[in-house]
């Protein structure tokens, strides 16, 4: 969860940063901001470069925090979906239809257990009769 957050916080600090450096705070530097030659050849184009870029990066920022929220949205989502499901078939579902019986493996091979059935039925047999 906190990955999310840290998506979230970063993309909003470069669609700040983008935004500084297109209103001219932040002036030209080699570590900050969009780091191409023709930015560089002078102010105007640094500011005007940042400029035409600030809108992919909002909107970009904007995408990512929406990505960030529906993360953390989907679990509670499911969980709500679930408890919703659960309510829904409390009483019906299941209790009529017969619970098939679990076999258990015996760890014999299938020679052995045909012997233990036939086993069996004769002492069946023997009380029986």
């Amino acid at each position: 969860m906190a990955a999310v957050w840290i998506l979230a916080g970063a993309s909003l600090a470069v669609a700040v940063l983008m935004w500084l450096c297109a209103i001219g705070v932040i002036r030209r530097n080699p570590i900050v901001a969009i780091r191409i030659p023709s930015l560089f050849a002078s102010d105007q184009a640094w500011q005007a470069g940042h400029h035409a870029a600030l809108p992919v990066t909002i909107i970009g920022a904007m995408g990512a925090v929406a990505t960030s929220i529906g993360a953390l949205a989907v679990p509670w989502f499911a969980r709500t979906a679930f408890v919703i499901q659960r309510a829904g078939h409390r009483g019906d579902a299941g209790r009529d239809r017969p619970r098939l019986a679990r076999r258990r493996p015996s760890g014999l091979s299938t020679r052995a257990r045909s012997e233990r059935r036939r086993a069996r039925a004769s002492v069946r047999r023997c009380k029986t009769g």
